[in-house]
């Protein structure tokens, strides 16, 4: 048994937790500076790490793993008119997708939208300058359907994302048949050349509706 250590309640564990995982949720909260600003400084020790075939296999690994997300060359956000809206945070971007690589703090918070708001405005853009094009595929699920009807984009479903910085809007309507919350994910597959190499993103939304 440890002496003199002390083992903090399992709610205060449970709170740091939940403070621990929106923080790094609050990493994608930046502004919309260069793709560098992703990186953290790392505090690199003086020895030198020795090179073996197990290390060059993961350095391998990693790279492979790695490169499907970046290639893609897309941004997908809100941007601070629309963080500020629903999240009460000034002057910063949501970033789900920023150059490529995923945010997948933001992407699994399960957002709440209020009784007064209704509709979510996204950002994106193709950052490839030549073909391919860019490929998307939008789906959604709602888990009480009584509750609430199918979200509507603005958007068709189907199609590509353009190459210039460009808005659309997802619509929630509650049915007004019952006060409760609905769980809503938005699922976009985005692709190049075939259906076969897709990047899928889901975001999570949680509708408050009234009776």
């Amino acid at each position: 048994m440890l002496q003199g250590i002390k083992i903090p309640p399992l709610q205060d564990r449970r709170k740091a937790n939940r403070l621990i995982f929106f923080y790094k949720v609050v990493e994608g909260l930046v502004p919309a500076l260069q793709s560098s600003d992703y990186l953290t400084p790392v505090r690199t020790s003086k020895r030198k790490c020795k090179m073996t075939p197990q290390t060059g296999n993961f350095g391998l690994i990693l790279l492979l793993w790695i490169i499907p997300y970046s290639y893609q060359n897309l941004n997908l956000y809100l941007d601070d008119k629309e963080t500020s809206r629903l999240l009460g945070i000034q002057d910063s971007e949501l970033y789900y997708v920023r150059n490529g690589i995923l945010n997948k703090y933001a992407l699994t918070f399960i957002m709440p939208i209020p009784l007064h708001i209704d509709s979510i405005f996204f950002t994106w853009q193709n950052l490839r300058s030549k073909p391919p094009d860019m490929f998307y595929k939008m789906r959604f699920k709602v888990f009480n359907p009584t509750a609430m009807d199918m979200p509507i984009p603005s958007i068709e479903t189907d199609g590509k994302v353009p190459t210039e910085i460009s808005k659309f809007r997802i619509t929630f309507r509650c049915t007004g048949a019952l006060t409760t919350e609905v769980d809503v994910h938005i699922q976009m597959n985005i692709s190049i050349f075939s259906a076969s190499n897709v990047t899928v993103l889901n975001l999570k939304r949680k509708k408050m509706c009234n009776k």
